[in-house]
């Protein structure tokens, strides 16, 4: 599966058709498994907060994003 790029002030919702003993969940990188019931949902949206990001000589933006988002790598 491809990740999905939203615009920052998007709320995304997600609605479950089926119960599911384990899902992933993966949201900026950060995977979560939780156990959903037929009715559930999945809201995503901006935070009200923001924080400051540091800036590395040593590490490039530019890769970890061509990585999070598998850019070059074949679908299966």
């Amino acid at each position: 599966m491809r990740p999905f790029i939203a615009d920052g002030n998007a709320e995304i919702t997600v609605k479950m058709r089926a119960a599911y003993q384990s899902v992933d969940v993966f949201v900026d990188g950060q995977r979560e498994t939780h156990s959903l019931t037929a009715d559930a949902v999945i809201k995503v949206q901006k935070a009200e907060r923001t924080i400051r990001l540091i800036r590395s000589q040593h590490h490039s933006y530019y890769r970890a994003l061509r990585e999070k988002l598998m850019l070059g790598i074949a679908v299966s």
